[in-house]
């Protein structure tokens, strides 16, 4: 008796009243709620992910402007820099299809002392500010013979990268 006596509610010398337990409102149940945790979490980790993968500056933090649209990016490693434009920017040693080993600029040319993507030699390039056009790879005595050309200052990459900063 004293089991129904408790789900009736009675109370008595027997069969003291126990405090019923308050059901609790789960609208969306447990599994539910386990469900929209791991989502979120799984969601924040591939998001994580895709953002912190190598070679991504999507606002272009490593890049500063020389001329035109002709840009002077830093590469990871920050002695490393490349030239660059809007067209160029996914290609593999960028506009002069090399790296920067001394450059100098005026009005109308920028002139770049460049290690190439494939060998081993040092050569010139030389690129119209205006539209963008390489000229070159020249030899450093085909360099020299251009006029006006060897007399533009040339600088290192990294001195190029702090005067346009």
């Amino acid at each position: 008796m004293p089991l129904l006596a408790r789900r009736l509610g009675w109370a008595g010398p027997l069969c003291p009243r126990a405090p019923r337990p308050q059901l609790k409102r789960d609208p969306l149940g447990a599994r539910t709620r386990d469900l929209m945790v791991r989502l979120t979490l799984m969601s924040v980790f591939i998001l994580t992910a895709a953002l912190s993968a190598c070679d991504q500056d999507p606002f272009h933090r490593a890049e500063r402007t020389i001329a035109d649209t002709v840009r002077l990016m830093q590469w990871e490693d920050e002695t490393t820099y490349y030239l660059l434009t809007p067209e160029t920017r996914d290609s593999i040693g960028g506009l002069i299809e090399g790296t920067v080993r001394r450059i100098g600029w005026d009005s109308s040319y920028i002139v770049v002392e460049r290690h190439p993507i494939v060998g081993d030699s040092l050569d010139w390039v030389v690129i119209d500010v205006h539209s963008a056009r390489v000229a070159g790879p020249y030899g450093t005595d085909q360099f020299l013979a251009l006029p006006h050309l060897p007399s533009i200052p040339l600088i290192t990459p990294d001195n190029a990268w702090a005067r346009v900063h």
